[in-house]
């Protein structure tokens, strides 16, 4: 479903008119947003939001992230979609693991992730070491879109 952008209201298709039958705005400009959150399972199940419900698409963020253990490896990134705290209660997206990252004391790797979301929903993962050439893409996922 799309919605008007001057007031948000949804419509199936583009009015003929060319204007929003709620609002009267013209033209009226369609825009597609998250239909639920995209969040990341911090640790035990426990889960935060990374891109909120209802973000205008297309739409991308960047965080940085860390590993938990000295000489860590690789960091494994679980993605969920929904609006419920714990990770085990919304729909499991993927699990992007970055591996090759180079083992330091806890904390000292950063880890550069970013999410980037289609109009269509069509999800691309990138995880990347700060400083390093050890990066990964991962796509072919689909988010809900309204």
């Amino acid at each position: 479903m799309e919605r008007c952008n001057n007031c948000g209201a949804p419509f199936d298709a583009r009015p003929a008119s060319g204007s929003c039958e709620f609002c009267g705005a013209a033209p009226a400009r369609a825009y597609k947003v998250l239909a639920q959150s995209l969040r990341i399972e911090i640790i035990d199940d426990v889960s935060a939001v990374l891109i909120p419900k209802g973000a205008q698409l297309p739409t991308q963020i960047t965080e940085i992230f860390s590993t938990g253990q000295d000489g860590q490896s690789s960091v494994q990134i679980h993605l969920v979609e929904g609006d419920a705290e714990k990770a085990s209660e919304n729909r499991h997206l993927g699990r992007y693991i970055l591996p090759g990252i180079t083992p330091q004391p806890k904390g000292a790797p950063q880890i550069l992730f970013g999410l980037s979301i289609s109009a269509d929903g069509e999800l691309v993962v990138k995880a990347e070491e700060v400083g390093t050439d050890n990066r990964r893409e991962y796509g072919g996922v689909r988010v809900g879109v309204m």
